[in-house]
């Protein structure tokens, strides 16, 4: 049988308060820990409100453990005994003095739970705003852990989700000094992204809206007659921009200058520049144009943590539903580390609703843009797991530009 500590053990707080001394109402439970927690173990509380204790353990973690709550009989030692000659061999808490060094006194083994904690990355993204430093901290704790897949867990709710959330700040600014309405958001790498934005614009009631939007270097820069249907018709229908993850800009600006809206705005969110590229890319297919961007580079994590559950569009059908193309046959669907990142990525967007965001654009935009270059360039920490990315990524870009070449002649 095992004690366990309630505060900070079990039961957080989205505040930077004490957890106890929050209302109700602002608590999330510890799922690690509470997962663990066996019928018959016993929760024990310094605390001094028992009644309050009992109301939060039952209502934020579900358990109807027994609970034990005392002024400070933990800290002293005098409960000790008595959970030891009932059968506690081991307790799990917090506060060092409490919860690890008073019970090995008596004979009962103990952890120190550090983890409700803020980790580093979520003291930068405090720095940044205090929402955006305690939502992912409430994330991380309540989410449910698979260790095989804990690092793809932590790029999601740690760098990819806070940098796209600083990205839509940059979006909805966009879109407001170019009088947009809508924004088209490139498949495949936004498809994480429009999730956000579309909550994102839904909470500030100001009118804008996302929609995901079939594109592709493929359909891009060679459009078919059903292809320049599908985007004139969002064009015509309503005052948009397209969105592009990163990239060079270059086949977007093809596209748009061959549409029904030609002055469409085009919005890169990082700018890729690779020596040679974009001369090898105008000599295939020269663009005119120009397009907005947010910040500078491409970390070798940045487009795998946006991929897509399906392969890459090649062209759309007549009726504007997606053709794809799959040159590698790999699952884009059923591969396990894309499914672990888009749920980690839902469950931080489920959390960000506990939050108020509006703070966050009051950003200044020399700080936006700091910020989010700086987030952006932490990616790059993930490069290692990432590694059965980098054959994967160098195959379709390969039959890419074979497959240009080929629509080209």
């Amino acid at each position: 049988m095992k004690s366990w500590d309630m505060w900070d053990t079990l039961v957080a707080g989205r505040g930077t308060q004490p957890a106890g001394d929050q209302p109700d109402g602002s608590h999330f439970p510890v799922t690690m820990n509470v997962m663990q927690v066996q019928p018959d173990d016993v929760v024990v509380s310094d605390y001094y409100d028992a009644e309050k204790a009992a109301r939060i353990l039952k209502s934020v973690t579900g358990l109807n453990n027994k609970l034990i709550v005392t002024p400070q009989d933990k800290a002293n030692g005098k409960i000790w005994p008595g959970l030891k000659a009932s059968g506690v061999t081991h307790h799990t808490g917090d506060n060092k003095h409490s919860d690890f060094l008073m019970p090995q006194q008596f004979g009962i083994t103990a952890t120190h739970y550090q983890l409700s904690a803020p980790v580093q990355a979520e003291k930068v993204l405090y720095g940044i705003n205090s929402s955006l430093g305690l939502m992912a901290r409430e994330a991380r704790l309540t989410i449910q852990v698979y260790e095989q897949y804990m690092r793809f867990q932590e790029l999601q709710i740690a760098v990819n989700f806070p940098f796209l959330l600083l990205a839509t700040i940059f979006l909805e600014r966009c879109m407001t000094v170019n009088n947009r309405e809508m924004a088209l958001m490139s498949s495949r790498d936004a498809c994480l992204w429009v999730t956000l934005a579309q909550e994102i614009f839904r909470r500030r009631g100001k009118g804008l809206e996302a929609q995901y939007f079939y594109s592709g270097r493929l359909p891009r820069v060679f459009p078919s007659e059903a292809y320049l249907k599908y985007v004139n018709s969002w064009l015509t229908k309503h005052r948009s921009l397209i969105v592009d993850l990163n990239g060079t800009g270059w086949s977007l600006k093809r596209l748009v200058a061959q549409t029904e809206s030609p002055s469409t705005p085009i919005v890169v969110l990082s700018h890729v520049k690779v020596a040679g590229q974009e001369q090898v890319q105008e000599k295939m297919a020269p663009s005119r144009g120009d397009f907005i961007n947010f910040v500078e580079g491409n970390p070798v994590g940045f487009e795998p943590a946006n991929y897509a559950r399906h392969p890459m569009i090649s062209d759309v059908d007549d009726s504007g539903s997606p053709v794809f193309a799959n040159p590698t046959g790999f699952p884009w669907g059923t591969f396990p580390v894309i499914t672990v990142m888009h749920d980690a990525f839902a469950h931080m967007l489920e959390v960000s609703k506990n939050y108020d965001i509006n703070g966050l654009f009051c950003i200044d935009s020399g700080t936006l843009k700091s910020s989010a270059q700086m987030i952006l360039n932490a990616y790059a920490e993930w490069d290692k797991d990432l590694g059965w990315n980098h054959t994967l990524f160098a195959a379709e870009h390969d039959y890419i530009f074979r497959e240009l070449q080929r629509r080209k002649k």
